[in-house]
């Protein structure tokens, strides 16, 4: 008796497989009808086992949208950062501007136009932290 329930198992999980098979296959032709692919013969089989690649709603299927962000990065903690990073760069501005006004000599203004180039990025790390 258990080998004939054993078979009869083995036979509906043969069944539910198939039938799995099938609603995937009317889903895959589905999504490709709705995607304006071509169906039917002429369609490019997919990989077997891999599942197709969908691309964004806004993109189009032909191209590939790249995984870096496009542009500079906006919201508030980049906003503020952007306006650190000028705040910064004027007061740099400011002291070579001052430096050139006192000093009449050009030798000290390019010192200090060279000396403020070298710690601009010492200055930033110092005082533009990332929290």
């Amino acid at each position: 008796m258990s080998k004939q329930r054993a078979r009869d198992r083995a036979a509906r999980e043969r069944e539910a497989g198939i039938k799995a098979a099938a609603r995937g296959s009317a889903k895959e032709r589905q999504e490709r009808q709705q995607l304006g692919r071509p169906t039917g013969k002429s369609a490019p089989k997919a990989a077997a086992g891999k599942p197709a690649k969908k691309s964004h709603p806004r993109t189009p299927a032909n191209k590939k949208r790249s995984h870096a962000p496009v542009g500079r990065p906006d919201g508030p903690l980049a906003r503020r950062r952007r306006f650190r990073v000028r705040l910064l760069l004027i007061l740099l501005l400011v002291v070579n501007i001052a430096v050139a006004a006192v000093w009449r000599d050009w030798t000290v203004s390019l010192g200090v136009l060279i000396l403020s180039a070298i710690t601009a990025p010492l200055l930033a790390a110092l005082l533009l932290k990332r929290r």
